[in-house]
């Protein structure tokens, strides 16, 4: 592996690996004690840094019936997700679809959905409308397979190779805390992707913000109408290009943003007015009630600094670490409010957003390292002969 890469590559696992042993730790404390489950959580790194260390992954994902595994892997997980009652589920995130859209069919105001645990729905409307397909088909949990394919085609495009693309699925395929998204059919993980690909796509067209400001203020704005989250990548993706077009660009890409939210949530703000604004679990409450604008000062610091270190390169390096410090930045928060919290009480799974961008980080470091070794090996045999 190439010396310039190598902290890039350790960061990266430290923090893939970090987030999936603390989520076994949490979940497995529940079933066994806590020895046995810090030993799971030692044998899951070992697994997973053995298998980077050797050429197995990059042998399979080479092979024209490496498709076929991916395709296994679906149909087993969605296996053990549909042998799970989801209303026996302790996460609503689910339900917070499938209730938006019954109500919506019921030409009922969806935002009143209760979920399967007395909650409301969070997810913003275009998030909503997009699952309409897996409400039809009885479970708004498939979203996963969509967006994984999606992802993983982008992976390709910009990196050109299938090999890249295939150690990137065998990673997420080896997140614990992924297939635990999707088990209890959360869609976080699905909108990660989505948005990862959108960027990745955008990276490989080497779409620039100066020529197609109204394009890509439109697409900040649809991924704004999925999750406040889901536009973070985009903004680090353009942060320094915006900071460098003149005033009248910028002025067109945020109002065409602006529009383009307003013309998402118009229809529910006029279907009902009151509880859209003043309702107290209305979606923007509920995805910004963790934080303070103390909290929102202190990312949108970060956020700022890192964009104007952002290049190609360390693109989805920073876009992980970006999306690790928020839910980090919010447990400071409520610990500060109860010093009683610990860390494996917080919700894990927000860490999860950053994986995807992880994966891609470890799989072009193996991909190089793979490369190199195959150098190093024919320069030794020519020497040889």
């Amino acid at each position: 592996m190439k010396q310039d890469l190598k902290p890039s590559w350790l960061f990266a696992l430290s923090a893939f690996l970090l987030i999936n042993s603390l989520f076994i730790v949490k979940y497995a404390m529940r079933l066994v004690d806590a020895w046995l489950a810090c030993s799971l959580a030692l044998g899951y790194i070992a697994t997973v840094v053995v298998l980077l260390r050797a050429p197995l992954l990059g042998r399979l994902s080479e092979k024209r019936w490496a498709p076929a595994l991916l395709i296994a892997y679906g149909i087993g997980i969605e296996v053990v997700q549909y042998s799970i009652d989801p209303y026996g589920l302790q996460v609503d995130r689910w339900s917070a679809i499938d209730g938006f859209l019954s109500l919506l069919f019921k030409g009922e105001y969806p935002y009143a959905a209760n979920t399967h645990l007395d909650g409301y729905g969070s997810p913003f409307p275009v998030w909503q409308l997009f699952h309409i397909p897996f409400f039809l088909v009885g479970n708004v949990g498939l979203s996963w397979t969509v967006c994984l394919v999606v992802f993983l085609f982008s992976v390709h495009k910009l990196t050109g190779s299938r090999s890249i693309a295939g150690v990137t699925a065998a990673l997420l395929m080896m997140s614990v805390s992924l297939n635990y998204e999707i088990v209890v059919r959360s869609d976080l993980y699905a909108n990660s992707l989505l948005a990862a690909a959108v960027c990745n796509y955008l990276m490989a067209k080497k779409v620039e913000l100066r020529d197609h400001v109204i394009a890509i203020g439109v697409v900040s704005g649809c991924l704004l109408g999925t999750r406040l989250t889901a536009v973070l990548p985009l903004a680090l993706l353009y942060g320094l290009q915006f900071l460098r077009i003149g005033w009248l660009k910028r002025t067109v890409f945020c109002l065409t943003v602006v529009a383009t939210v307003v013309v998402i949530f118009l229809p529910f703000a006029l279907w009902n007015t009151d509880m859209f604004f003043g309702f107290q679990y209305s979606p923007f409450r509920l995805q910004t009630h963790l934080g303070s604008p103390y909290v929102a000062l202190a990312f949108a610091v970060v956020a700022v600094a890192l964009a104007l270190k952002t290049t190609a390169d360390n693109f989805h390096l920073l876009c992980g670490l970006m999306l690790n410090v928020l839910p980090l930045l919010a447990y400071v928060h409520l610990r500060h409010e109860d010093p009683d919290l610990t860390f494996l009480d917080f919700d894990l799974t927000y860490f999860n957003m950053a994986l995807p961008f992880y994966a891609v980080v470890l799989s072009r470091a193996y991909s190089q390292s793979r490369q190199a070794d195959k150098g190093t090996i024919a320069k030794t045999r020519s020497t040889q002969a």
